[in-house]
């Protein structure tokens, strides 16, 4: 008859297996809640961003993607351009990708209103950015910007990118620097409600405003509207929300080989 007592041997195999479940329980809860970010399953190399290569927030969303160890390359940090080449800019688009903009931009104008508030020249300026804003928008699956919302609308060129992705039906998370707060579009409502920290989807925009970047005022002094830096405090605050989405996302940052 087979004896069902464990041996001294066993037992202590069970106890120590026991002890390991324990303390890894206890890393957990300690990870937890001392706010330390969860290691990630998730692939960096497996992540794509999209954006405009523009100075200030595009340029930080790609540091950071970089820093947490995306491929830094055109087919998985794809910054887009029509005509005159963006700072960072990577992809030039075709004809029919900016006619398909332009579109697209005379569709966003339904809700905001701002070409005809603008002169002919301003608009004949910033239609190429504009329009290069729906690729951005188009091939990805979620909108992250940093910006500034005003009466419940996202200012500046961010703004155009922004309403493309609402009428696209797509996800979008604003991280106002007014109040320092991260909003989500509500489709239902209609408007933008506050969030936690989102976590980033596999095909990104990373987008923003150029008024963080702390060059800004030098880079564009001879623009007919120069850009005003928003200072050091906001520009920070910016750039801790985005290092947040990512650590949330993917976890601990690994050194990257130089």
């Amino acid at each position: 008859m087979t004896s069902n007592k464990f041996s001294a041997e066993d037992k202590n195999k069970i106890k120590d297996m026991l002890n390991t479940l324990k303390k890894v329980q206890q890393d957990i809860e300690r990870n937890s809640s001392s706010g330390v970010a969860p290691k990630s399953a998730n692939d960096p190399k497996e992540f794509h961003m999209h954006s405009g290569g523009a100075w200030g927030a595009d340029t930080d969303w790609a540091e950071a993607a970089a820093k947490y160890g995306m491929l830094d390359d055109a087919d998985h940090i794809s910054h887009y351009y029509w005509g005159k080449k963006t700072p960072g800019g990577n992809k030039p688009i075709s004809q029919k990708e900016f006619n398909e903009g332009v579109d697209r931009v005379e569709i966003a104008d339904q809700t905001l209103h701002r070409l005809d508030n603008m002169t002919e020249e301003r608009q004949k300026a910033s239609l190429p950015l504009f329009a290069r804003n729906w690729l951005q928008v188009k091939n990805s699956d979620a909108v992250f910007a940093v910006g500034q919302l005003d009466y419940g609308r996202v200012s500046g060129g961010t703004g155009w990118a922004v309403q493309m992705a609402i009428d696209s039906r797509k996800p979008v998370h604003i991280f106002n620097l007014s109040d320092e707060t991260w909003y989500t579009y509500d489709a239902e409502q209609r408007l933008f409600v506050k969030e936690e920290t989102p976590k980033l989807t596999k095909n990104f925009a990373g987008i923003g405003t150029r008024s963080i970047d702390p060059d800004i005022e030098e880079k564009t002094k001879n623009y007919k509207k120069p850009v005003k830096y928003v200072g050091d405090e906001k520009r920070a605050a910016a750039l801790k929300a985005i290092d947040n989405v990512f650590r949330k996302t993917f976890g601990t940052p690994k050194p990257q080989p130089t």
